[in-house]
């Protein structure tokens, strides 16, 4: 099973006595699930959890990780692709209407699609599912990650949201 994380510092209410900690907030495609973990440590009362598994971020959740991590682009391979190829492949990835998908599909042919690593991973796999090489790199330049798994991945962020937490003694 493949796993793709990314993380970032995160500020977030103890679960027991309320005061900030510092936090780590993971986005993650672990498989096929599409997920964001948080976990952390008071110091203040020593509690220590995890709470695991949401489908959709909490707001902030996604500005964090592009801040830790930069932004990351997805470009294709080559511009051989048909509009109606990659307007597939993007359908797979997210609910979008014919208009929505057609806008992307053209963005993605021009300048790449912009988003977290594990966004961009998400896409690319179904682009490559149907034969559509793919580079994702930072913003800033180098190449971070190349599409090289030929297997489709369902994409529609089922999954459940599972929490966790104990004091350390």
């Amino acid at each position: 099973m493949e796993i793709v994380t990314e993380s970032a510092p995160f500020a977030v209410p103890c679960i027991s006595c309320g005061s900030l900690t510092q936090s780590t907030l993971t986005e993650a495609l672990v498989g096929d699930d599409h997920r964001w973990d948080i976990d952390g440590h008071c110091s203040a009362c020593d509690a220590v959890w995890a709470d695991c598994g949401y489908t959709q971020p909490m707001p902030g959740f996604r500005d964090a990780i592009l801040a830790a991590n930069s932004t990351a682009v997805l470009e294709l391979g080559s511009v051989d692709a048909s509009a109606a190829t990659l307007m597939r492949a993007l359908r797979l990835t997210r609910s979008l209407s014919l208009a929505q998908a057609k806008a992307l599909a053209d963005e993605l042919r021009t300048t790449g699609l912009e988003g977290t690593r594990i966004e961009m991973h998400i896409i690319a796999r179904q682009l490559h599912a149907v034969g559509v090489h793919t580079t994702i790199r930072p913003i800033w330049g180098h190449p971070v990650d190349r599409n090289s798994d030929p297997s489709p991945r369902a994409t529609d962020g089922s999954g459940s949201r599972d929490t966790a937490h104990h004091r350390r003694g």
